[in-house]
């Protein structure tokens, strides 16, 4: 929102960053207060600016000790050419209703999504990155990719992030 109200017109890209209380709604539908911090590469597209991303995430983590993370990229297109029942069995996480246990891998998973192979190109040989089919979020938030980063020693998830290119546009 700041962006779109108060930055209009600082020259792109942006590059942000902040630390902040949020709210969320538990499991159990209570509010919860946390904090949360991010980084909004705002005006780049591309797949550079997707590994840019991911790696200030990975940088970050390791600044705070957790060197041994697994990163997990899914993308919206994943659910492209599905019917309305397997999308929403797959973005419930259903895989039983979805009929299969999605795909998960390297390079070779995600060789028919050129944007995909060229992320994995500017991230390196980087064997702490898998494409997941299965990683898919809400759809009209996310614009393309989508990560989740897990800590295996917890298999929580401690960060996440993706491409939302148009949300500035809803302020």
């Amino acid at each position: 929102a700041l962006v779109a109200t108060r930055m209009q017109d600082h020259p792109l890209p942006l590059k942000l960053c902040y630390i902040d209380p949020i709210f969320r709604r538990s499991s159990d539908s209570r509010e919860m207060e946390t904090f949360q911090a991010g980084v909004e590469f705002i005006g780049s597209a591309g797949p550079d600016a997707d590994a840019a991303a991911i790696s200030a995430c990975l940088e970050t983590l390791s600044a705070m000790g957790l060197t041994e993370v697994l990163v997990d990229v899914g993308h919206v297109d994943f659910i492209s050419g599905l019917d309305a029942s397997q999308k929403e069995a797959l973005l419930a996480g259903d895989y039983l209703a979805f009929g299969k246990i999605p795909t998960r891998g390297g390079i070779e998973t995600v060789s028919d999504y050129p944007e995909l192979v060229a992320l994995s190109k500017a991230l390196g040989q980087d064997d702490r990155v898998s494409f997941n089919f299965g990683l898919v979020k809400d759809l009209a938030y996310y614009t393309g990719l989508i990560f989740e980063v897990i800590d295996p020693a917890t298999k929580q998830v401690v960060a996440s992030g993706g491409r939302y290119d148009t949300l500035l546009s809803k302020f």
